[in-house]
Parts: C-alpha cells; structure tokens; sequence
C-alpha cells in the first residue's frame, strides 16, 4: 500500500502534465517542469477548496494525528493518502505520516515521505527536520546527520525563514556516536555550551541526553547539575529522568539514595515503568537486598509491568550470585512461559548458571576430600575452601561475581 504514497504524485503529476498548454509542454528543462509542477499543485488545491470542506480536512488531520501516535500505520497511510489526493496535506500531516513509518522501524518509507514533501515544494519546518535527524540515525548516517545540522545552521544565518535548530536538534546530534569518549565530551560539552549561547531553550528530551550521557561517563557532579536544572526549569522529570538518577546513585554506591527516591516515586503513575525497574533491580542486586528485589519483581508483575529479557537476566545473575538454583529454575520457567525469545544474553547467562552449579558440586567434594568440614554459607552462599593449592574451578568465583559480594553484609537502605 506504500507504494500508492510515491506513485499517485507520478500519476497525476503526468495526467495533468498532458493536459496543459501546448506551449508549456514545447518547453525543455527543470524550470519549466517545475512550472508545470506549481501549476499541478495549485490547481489541486484549488479543486480540493470546492469539494472537501474545512471541517472535514480538520477530522481526517486529527484521525492522521491519533494513528501516528498509535503506530497504525496501515490506517495512518489511508489517511494520509486521502489528504495527498485532496491536496489538503500540510507539514503536520507528513509529519505525522513520517512519524508513523519511524515508530513502525520502516525507516525507508519515512525517507519516501520527506522526499514526496520536497517533490510537492513544501517548504522544511523544524520538526520535518528533527524526523529526518532521527530517520537518519537510525539509519546510522552519522556522518549525515553532522552535515545536516551543519547545513541548517548555516542557512539560518542567511535565512530567516528557514528552520532554526530547537533542543530537540542538538539532542539528536549529541547521540551521534564519535571515535573516543574524549571526543564524545569535547562534542557534548560544546553542543551544550552552543545552545547556551545561542539562548536555544532546553526541553526535557535534551536534559535528559546529556543527563544519560554525564552518567555513561561517570561525570556526576555534572549530571547532578542536569537534574537540579530540570528542577529549576519547572520540568517535570519522566521515566527516562529517574532511571539515569538511580543509575548514578548505583555507579557512586549511593544505595540508599537510590532506594529512596525510588520510594519516592513508585507510585507516581506513569513515571515508573519496566526500564526504571530494572535499574531498581540492579541496585538491591549490588547492596545485596534480594528480598526487595524479588518484592520488585512481583509487584512489577501485579501492576502489569511485563518483565523484559534484561529483567530476567537480572533476577537470575541475582540467583546465582546467591547459589540458590531452584530458584534459578523457577525464573527460568517463568521465562519461558512469557515467550521472550531466546538471545545471546540469555544464553550466556543461562550457561553461567549451569557453570556455577558445577562448582558448587566440585568446591563441596574439595571440602571432603581435604578433610575440612562444610562452612556455613555467607549470604546463602558458600565461600571457597582456605587452601593453597586445590584443583582450579571451571570458572573462578572471581570472574563470575565480585568477591565483595560473597562476604560483605549487605548494605543498610
């Protein structure tokens, strides 16, 4: 059906280009088939005046509008097709078009949408721009999207009419990957100190970028910086905010931050979501709090949270970290009944698990052969026998798991 979107422009671009003057198809070159092409366009317009009325362009431009929201991005072209026809399809509807193709991962039909924009000599706004920024990193054109927005900067200077880079354009830019992490600050950090300059308003998106990437980095104090200016804006934090945050107090070892203020937003609705749970999850792994996890864990389900793969991952390192391997085998049941497809990730987990069962069964027969008596687990867990020289394990305890981990208490939240 998308080939109705591109096709129908060439159609009745040739049936109306047979019916014009004679003497306007005696002419040769691109000038004058683009007459030709304005000629097309503003007659259409003039035609849809008479036969669709405004009311009516008004409830298909909201239809379009809900269906790209959606993702239906069937209905959404049949939508969007009939504006086209009309001629009554402005920025925002191919926007909304090109939005639907994005969210849908058809990433080249979006492209066609631009194109079909430029073909029919609509003028480029800043959002049309930000589409194509994103359709483009998708389509990992990182070299691309730095000569784009390049490009748009400079004819802004020359200009006024045409798209200024916004927040969300320099958010974008900022996620192009580069060669070094010290390139990648050098780029943040001057994109940042450009907006500043350029007085560009900061919206949530690009808060939330350089927030994300200041934790990548480990650079804190300027991601707390980041968060205490999404404060000070009036900006309400999101989902996305709160997981960045509960990463870094995980990173710093913060543990009862982080369990605070998860406590403080589980249950705003709409900010706590299956990625911030995660996170979550990972703390009380690391501080070693497996009852809170494993609460997390059923109220993820209760809630209607559909545990991910990562989810899983997470309560089984969390398991065998502990050695408690039937649990191990109720999580992997409960894996397979939510039809998560298998992946690289799962399977090297899985095939850890299997491993550290092994030499759990090696490291007790290591006891009973030295004629040493079976310690008391730490943490549910038992530590390795104090000896020089014993057989080497499969895999060393060291390189599955943090030996802090198999003899700290756990930390106090």
């Amino acid at each position: 059906s998308r080939t109705c979107v591109s096709s129908r422009v060439t159609s009745n671009f040739g049936q109306n280009f047979h019916s014009a003057p004679v003497g306007l198809k005696a002419h040769k070159g691109q000038a004058h088939l683009d007459l030709v092409q304005d000629a097309v366009v503003k007659s259409n317009k003039k035609e849809t005046k008479q036969t669709m009325p405004p009311s009516q362009v008004k409830l298909l431009s909201d239809r379009l509008q809900e269906q790209s929201n959606a993702g239906d991005v069937l209905a959404a072209e049949v939508t969007f097709d009939t504006l086209v026809d009309a001629g009554t399809a402005d920025e925002a509807a191919f926007y909304a078009m090109g939005n639907a193709f994005f969210k849908s991962k058809m990433y080249h039909s979006g492209f066609e949408v631009l194109h079909k924009l430029k073909t029919l000599r609509f003028p480029m706004n800043t959002d049309l721009c930000n589409l194509k920024l994103k359709l483009m990193a998708k389509m990992k054109q990182n070299q691309e999207i730095i000569s784009y927005f390049q490009e748009m900067k400079r004819r802004c200077q020359t200009d006024k009419t045409s798209p200024r880079p916004d927040a969300t354009t320099y958010a974008l830019v900022m996620c192009v990957p580069s060669d070094s992490q010290q390139n990648a600050c050098k780029q943040v950090i001057t994109l940042y100190e450009e907006m500043i300059a350029e007085k560009v308003p900061l919206n949530l998106l690009c808060y939330n970028t350089l927030l994300s990437f200041f934790v990548k980095n480990e650079l804190f104090d300027d991601a707390l910086k980041i968060y205490e200016s999404i404060h000070s804006d009036g900006i309400s934090p999101d989902a996305y905010t709160y997981s960045s945050m509960l990463e870094l107090y995980k990173l710093k070892k913060e543990y009862r931050k982080a369990h605070e203020l998860f406590e403080e937003i589980r249950n705003k609705p709409g900010v706590v979501d299956v990625p911030v749970c995660n996170t979550m999850l990972c703390v009380y792994r690391s501080c070693l709090h497996y009852d809170l996890a494993e609460n997390l864990f059923a109220e993820m389900k209760e809630k209607g949270l559909a545990p991910d793969d990562y989810t899983y991952v997470i309560m089984l390192t969390m398991f065998r970290n502990k050695q408690d391997f039937n649990k191990c085998e109720d999580i992997y049941q409960q894996l397979r009944d939510s039809a998560i497809p298998m992946n690289m990730t799962i399977s090297a987990t899985l095939e850890s698990i299997q491993k550290e069962r092994r030499n759990l069964e090696r490291l007790t027969g290591l006891y009973v052969k030295f004629g040493q008596k079976l310690p008391v687990p730490v943490d549910g867990m038992i530590p390795p026998p104090d000896i020089e020289n014993f057989p080497a394990l499969e895999v060393s305890p060291q390189v599955l798991l943090d030996p802090d981990m198999r003899h700290a208490p756990r930390y106090t939240l």
